[in-house]
């Protein structure tokens, strides 16, 4: 069972952490991107960290459901701080993104 756990953890962060990472260049200037992408991936590195040292005492002390409570305002702040201030109109990347046309096999064609 730990083992599942850990791949989809592994998983989830295989999807997420580049996910995030474009994120920050799309909304940062060229020439703060290097700072800001470290700044990102440190902070990654300190709040799994922290979240996890912390989420274990509140654990130990009031079980395990308040963990999702506090998980699920974290979230709501991180995606109200996002609407406020994660859309950049101004920022250079805005438009940079262009799908590619895939061919797709038709049967019988």
């Amino acid at each position: 069972m730990l083992g599942a756990a850990g791949f989809l953890g592994g998983v989830a962060h295989g999807f997420l952490y580049p996910s995030f990472s474009v994120l920050v260049v799309d909304l940062v200037p060229t020439e703060h991107r290097g700072k800001m992408i470290g700044l990102f991936s440190s902070l990654i590195g300190v709040g799994a960290t922290l979240g996890a040292m912390l989420l274990g005492v509140l654990a130990e002390a009031r079980g395990y459901p308040p963990i999702y409570g506090v998980a699920v305002v974290a979230t709501l702040i991180a995606f109200g701080v996002f609407l406020l201030w994660g859309q950049s109109p101004e920022s250079e990347a805005s438009g940079r993104i262009v799908p590619v046309p895939v061919p797709v096999p038709v049967p019988g064609a």
